[in-house]
């Protein structure tokens, strides 16, 4: 799970032991619980170290984690998040994938709601989407990190789309599933990247649309291909341009959230924050209401009233 989306959703992340035969420990939150259900990474990003320190690729048996959410459900736990290093290759090399345990999880008695972590684009197969647009248990909301907007620099990057691809893609969801959050990561100032690849990632960043966007300045990591390329980019040209993209991906998300302004959605409440209760939206918008401690780790119908940047204020209307 990226970390900026942890954060945001109040995660702390704690690493997790792959296990056999018994259920794994669960970092549970009262609002909010992970459930790592795959591990390990087998795409070697040239800038990403994961490949080398976490392993083959593992799936957590069926069993164990339809017994985990089975119980977590029963607790109350309004939202439950799958977390993997490759999430979108659970199952790789047995006979069952995400799409088939999801279809398993929502038919679990008293379940609110499941979030996915995050996903690569060539995993979020049809059956996913389909899934998805059906089912009020599953957050219509997707992380699929894009990375960059040059093609150059994603080849650099050893990502296996093109740009084109990605856009295609994005916009098959946005039709495919009403209401859909398309949140991802972007990488400024990976190794040769040029003037022109930047202006090429705003340009494609705001094209899509995507409701969130986490910005990260490429860090070299020891033993990574990417650590030793040339033309790594100066401190303050990183700088500058994550100032812009993010500035970029504030208005988009002031813009997604401004959609919902005389309308419901379904918030997860987390905490009170002053004088309101503070939730996330099943698809990814921080929720401000005015409501009673009690709905605190519930789901909660809520009309929006107004807005304040990326943030929408309501009124409770009801437990959901």
């Amino acid at each position: 799970m990226p970390i900026l989306v942890a954060q945001e959703l109040g995660i702390d992340i704690k690493p997790i032991a792959r296990t056999t035969g018994k259920p794994a420990p669960n970092p549970a939150l009262h609002t909010r619980a992970l459930v790592k259900i795959q591990d390990g990474c087998d795409r070697f990003c040239s800038y990403c170290i994961v490949p080398h320190v976490r392993g083959e690729l593992w799936s957590r048996p069926e069993s164990e984690i339809i017994d985990e959410v089975a119980r977590l459900a029963r607790e109350g736990t309004p939202e439950i998040v799958l977390t993997g290093i490759h999430l979108g290759l659970y199952g790789a090399g047995h006979d069952t994938g995400l799409a088939d345990l999801l279809a398993k999880l929502v038919e679990i008695e008293g379940l609110g709601r499941i979030r996915l972590s995050s996903i690569e684009l060539r995993e979020v197969t049809p059956e996913l989407v389909e899934l998805i647009a059906a089912s009020p248990k599953l957050c219509k909301h997707l992380h699929i990190p894009l990375q960059h907007g040059s093609n150059a620099v994603l080849a650099a990057m050893n990502r296996h789309y093109t740009v084109e691809e990605f856009a295609e893609r994005a916009n098959y969801l946005a039709s495919a599933v009403d209401d859909l959050a398309l949140t991802t990561d972007i990488i400024v100032g990976f190794p040769g990247e040029t003037d022109a690849d930047f202006e090429r990632t705003v340009e494609i960043v705001g094209s899509i649309g995507f409701s969130r966007l986490h910005v990260f300045k490429f860090s070299p990591r020891k033993g990574t291909p990417a650590a030793g390329l040339d033309g790594q980019i100066p401190k303050d040209v990183k700088e500058k341009r994550s100032a812009e993209l993010i500035a970029l991906g504030e208005d988009l998300a002031a813009r997604f959230a401004s959609r919902y302004i005389g309308k419901e959605l379904i918030v997860s409440i987390e905490r009170r924050q002053g004088e309101y209760l503070s939730g996330m939206s099943d698809n990814y918008i921080r929720v401000m209401c005015a409501g009673p401690d009690e709905l605190i780790g519930a789901l909660a119908e809520v009309r929006i009233e107004k807005q304040e940047d990326a943030t929408l204020y309501g009124r409770v209307l009801g437990p959901r």
